[in-house]
């Protein structure tokens, strides 16, 4: 298994912190630093809405891909309102939300809808699939006192049940498969 990370400081901490690894290299994923069709498997998992060229990440994991290779990865659907008010929102009115929930971590996300990730796929795999799904980041059961959970809490799992069956279309996660 190779990992790979644009952040050195991330490549470094996989190379001496775990062993999952037999090796770690620091490389953008728009130009990976291996010969094509090298790997049985390719995983992004929550990557491509931190980059700007998905087009060109995506072909890039087609080009190292043998064939008959098999691609996996998730990432976060632009319909969901939530992602939606993240990718649109003036920053005055995120800025308070994001030093509550984010600290430092944050940063704007490039979304995509379902139909332009299908599209990315159609063009460089031979068969594809993506399911919606949700997955609430603030679940009761991290609370310690279940009496008060607060009301965003509920109100986005009120969401994820609502989206089960006809508006599966906003769910948060789109987790996707490929085969070249």
């Amino acid at each position: 298994m190779v990992g790979v990370d644009i952040d050195r400081r991330f490549v470094y901490s996989a190379k001496h912190k775990t062993s999952h690894f037999s090796d770690c290299v620091a490389a953008s994923l728009q130009m990976l630093p291996f010969k094509s069709e090298v790997f049985n498997a390719v995983v992004l998992q929550d990557v491509l809405e931190h980059v700007e060229t998905k087009g060109l990440v995506l072909q890039e994991v087609a080009r190292v891909m043998k064939s008959k290779g098999k691609f996996i990865g998730s990432t976060t659907n632009l319909l969901n309102p939530l992602m939606l008010f993240d990718c649109l929102a003036p920053k005055w009115l995120l800025k308070p939300l994001v030093q509550k929930f984010a600290g430092e971590q944050y940063e704007r996300h490039l979304r995509l809808t379902p139909r332009l990730l299908n599209d990315f796929l159609a063009r460089l795999f031979a068969q594809w699939a993506i399911q919606l799904c949700g997955t609430p980041q603030f679940r009761p059961s991290k609370y310690s006192d279940k009496n008060h959970v607060p009301l965003f809490v509920k109100l986005w799992i009120w969401f994820d049940k609502l989206t089960n069956a006809r508006l599966r279309t906003f769910k948060e996660m789109m987790i996707f498969q490929a085969t070249k």
